[in-house]
């Protein structure tokens, strides 16, 4: 009982860790999560992490997108070894981080990024500009639907991110050149 009612209040307190707002952009919304370090101080620069959650994980309630990494990145002891900016926007239910046919065996980036994407561009912007943040130091993740996420936001922007780490998704195999220098 002990086991899990430790559990139980680790899991309903990393929540707290996370900051829910709205963004908004020219009659758009769309939800996301933020954690600042631990211990924050407003001189002190920080890397951002931003994840992009998966298909399962769409909607609208900003606290679904938290389901596979929200241990991981509200635990303390990651936290103190590994102050940082986290951003977990939402992507809205029907829509997708790059509109494209995940089942199918190659696909073309679009010209334009999707409106989640874009919005997520614009967000990183926003938040880029209101903290204190290291521009050397901005990475991007994501699982299945935010994998391919991570590679379209990178193969946009390649002189953003320190690094990305893809797990479980796709990309335009044609981007790899514009993306090959990203760890």
């Amino acid at each position: 009982l002990g086991i899990l009612l430790s559990l139980f209040f680790a899991t309903n307190t990393a929540s707290a860790q996370f900051e829910a707002h709205t963004f908004y952009l020219q009659g758009e919304s769309m939800p996301y999560l933020l954690m600042k370090p631990l211990g924050f101080d407003s001189t002190k620069s920080y890397p951002l992490i931003l994840f992009l959650h998966g298909s399962g994980e769409r909607g609208h309630d900003n606290k679904r997108t938290l389901t596979h990494i929200e241990s991981l990145l509200s635990a303390d002891s990651n936290r103190t070894a590994f102050p940082a900016f986290v951003l977990v926007p939402q992507c809205d239910t029907g829509h997708r981080w790059v509109e494209v046919d995940w089942k199918a065996v190659s696909h073309t980036q679009p010209a334009e990024p999707s409106k989640y994407m874009r919005l997520s561009i614009e967000l990183l912007n926003e938040i880029e500009s209101s903290f204190p943040i290291d521009p050397k130091r901005i990475y991007v993740t994501g699982l299945s639907m935010g994998a391919f996420g991570s590679w379209d936001i990178i193969a946009r922007l390649p002189n953003k991110f320190a690094a990305a780490a893809p797990v479980c998704g796709g990309g335009d195999t044609e981007t790899a050149t514009l993306v090959k220098q990203i760890p």
